[in-house]
């Protein structure tokens, strides 16, 4: 009997075994990178240090809307490009033409980085669109005419939408869940002011503290989009930004041809500015560069993010372009349009919006009551048993 005994098993590992299954439990019971919210933020320095560089396309996009407020405004320049100076025919239109086109530029970069982004890696697109970004950059800087200067924001326009369509996609799938638009006001700030009847120096220095101010509001969604939650963010900016707009509006429709008797007025405007850029720096600001990121299944993910992305381009463009001609034609009408349009953000929100704050990419079925993600988890784990099978069958034939 002793003979007949079965020698005992190997215990060497089938290649099927050697790497970890990502099945729901371990998403479930992962441990936690650190604290939510902003006592998260620094817990891992790896993830910090790569949404850091990632999320440069962010600054290049924010430093050009402060340095292009102020330019429309300096004598110099408007002696150079006589194109856009208020003297000239059409000069709101060709002003909107100039503006814009970073962001018609963006738009398109933003739609071609979805397919780029999964070919070549996100890490590659990234450094194309930085490429494509100084080409532009140092064409806009040695531009000799409007002509020149106006392609070259094109140009330039394309690596900020490459860069606003990767860096978040990037930073949403290292980042783990504890942690993870407005440019008419910033473009024609000073323009805006002087609808207030502030001069010209004043309009440059209302415009430095209007920016600053929006980099206050954006640095408290650090904590408040974990803390609160996104949706919460959402329609309370929605909220203080459709008042600011209204108030804005009522008081450059009663006053504004009459600022210099009524400066206490004119103040109020410009506070009630301030309030709109804070709201928006804290909510609408950063929270849909987030939200396209964490939602969608992970085998649509840079497709979903680059549409969404373009169509933020889309509408930056069309209101780059719509606003100079309607602050010039309209006055107050322009800050009724803008407040229509943040109500009606509110409405969108608070009907069609769910809260996806602490949640995991692979929790958002739930969230939106979708199972596209589940079958492709039924897929993957079919693939898993398959290679299973397969190194188990390779197993037995090598032991016989």
């Amino acid at each position: 009997m002793e003979n007949d005994a079965k020698p005992p098993e190997e215990t060497t590992a089938l290649p099927s075994e050697q790497f970890t299954h990502h099945s729901e439990s371990v998403v479930g019971n992962r441990e936690t990178y650190g604290p939510p919210g902003f006592r998260g933020l620094f817990s891992s320095p790896y993830v910090v240090l790569c949404a850091v560089f990632s999320a440069l396309g962010g600054l290049l996009f924010g430093y050009d809307q402060g340095v292009v407020s102020v330019i429309l405004v300096m004598p110099q320049f408007l002696d150079r490009f006589d194109r856009v100076s208020s003297h000239a025919s059409g000069s709101g239109f060709w002003k909107g033409l100039l503006t814009a086109m970073i962001e018609l530029g963006a738009l398109i970069g933003a739609l071609n980085q979805g397919w780029i982004a999964d070919k070549y890696s996100r890490k590659k697109s990234i450094t194309i669109a930085v490429a494509i970004f100084i080409v532009g950059s140092i064409l806009q800087t040695s531009a000799a005419d409007y002509a020149m200067l106006t392609v070259a924001r094109l140009i330039g326009g394309l690596g900020i939408g490459m860069l606003s369509m990767v860096a978040p996609l990037y930073i949403s799938e290292i980042s783990p869940p504890e942690i993870r638009g407005i440019n008419a006001l910033i473009y024609y700030s000073p323009s805006l002011f002087q609808t207030m009847g502030l001069d010209y120096d004043m309009q440059l220095i209302m415009s430095g503290v209007l920016n600053i101010l929006q980099l206050l509001g954006v640095t408290t969604s650090l904590y408040t989009m974990d803390e609160f939650g996104r949706r919460t963010l959402l329609l309370w900016g929605s909220a203080l930004m459709a008042i600011s707009h209204i108030v804005i509006a009522v008081l450059v429709g009663r006053f504004g041809d009459s600022w210099p008797t009524h400066r206490s007025e004119g103040w109020i405007s410009v506070a009630f500015l301030f309030v709109y850029m804070i709201a928006f720096g804290a909510s609408w600001g950063p929270v849909p560069w987030a939200m396209p990121a964490e939602i969608a299944p992970s085998s649509l993910r840079a497709k979903v993010l680059a549409i969404a992305t373009s169509s933020n381009w889309l509408f930056n463009f069309i209101i780059g372009l719509i606003t100079p001609p309607l602050v010039q034609n309209t006055g107050y009408g322009a800050y009724a349009f803008f407040a229509v349009f943040c109500l009606l953000s509110f409405g969108w929100t608070f009907f069609f919006v769910p809260e996806t704050a602490g949640r995991t990419l692979e929790q958002m079925d739930h969230v939106f009551k979708d199972s596209t993600s589940e079958q492709e988890e039924l897929r993957r784990q079919a693939i898993e048993n398959d290679l299973i099978r397969g190194g188990r069958a390779l197993a037995a034939r090598n032991t016989e």
